[in-house]
């Protein structure tokens, strides 16, 4: 069987905070269309791992591949234009922004010079709720809305890979469902690769074709 092209690539990865190594030689890479899950026990620098890939936190050694790619020293506003959607915990909002100031922002980042109107209409289709909150600040949305256009922003960026940082971490039991259908409908319609951490198994059972463990400071495969 011919094997698939890597999308991302992490090559004896070191990261951490000032004083203190949390993850040391992290080696893994992650297919096109595939989905990884991330887990480990509180503490043990899951979305450390992230926030180092995507330039948040500075990498003490290592590389960082994206369609072969090396990526290591842009910025996180420049990854989004490279490829890369990143989802914080929480969602990351702007709260004076509008949900249509949001979404147009993350066109500019994107580095696409218009407006994708077909994406914005499959926003709208898949988030129902903002065909009315368009112009609303979204500091006046719910926390659930928030972190859903969190999601919105990553559909309209039209990136190839996605990194999650607990996407299901304080949504109630429904929210949790829309956010695991809404994540496996773009895995299969748009073949986006995922890394996701997350606490909940069951999120993880369903989404994950590949399954890494976070301890002692390195990755293990489960």
């Amino acid at each position: 069987m011919k094997s698939r092209e890597v999308i991302l690539q992490v090559k004896n990865l070191t990261v951490g905070y000032p004083g203190k190594v949390v993850l040391r030689n992290v080696n893994f890479s992650v297919e096109k269309g595939e989905i990884m899950g991330v887990v480990g026990q509180n503490g043990s620098g899951k979305s450390t791992l992230l926030k180092g890939m995507y330039g948040l936190l500075p990498k003490r050694s290592g590389q960082v591949y994206v369609n072969g790619h090396l990526l290591n020293d842009k910025p996180p506003h420049e990854l989004v234009g490279q490829g890369i959607s990143y989802y914080a915990q929480g969602g990351l909002i702007m709260p004076a922004l509008t949900v249509k100031e949001h979404l147009e922002l993350a066109v500019i980042l994107s580095n696409r010079d218009s407006f994708n109107d077909s994406l914005f209409e499959e926003v709208l289709e898949i988030f129902p709720s903002f065909k009315n909150k368009i112009k609303k600040i979204a500091g006046s949305l719910s926390g659930g809305e928030r972190q859903m256009l969190s999601m919105a922003i990553m559909l309209i960026q039209n990136n190839r890979l996605w990194l999650l940082d607990e996407p299901t971490a304080g949504l109630s039991p429904q929210m949790v469902d829309f956010t695991v259908s809404f994540l496996k409908r773009m895995n299969e319609e748009k073949n986006i690769a995922m890394l996701i951490v997350e606490h909940n198994m069951s999120v993880i059972r369903t989404l994950a074709s590949k399954l890494v463990v976070v301890q002692y400071g390195t990755l293990t495969s489960a």
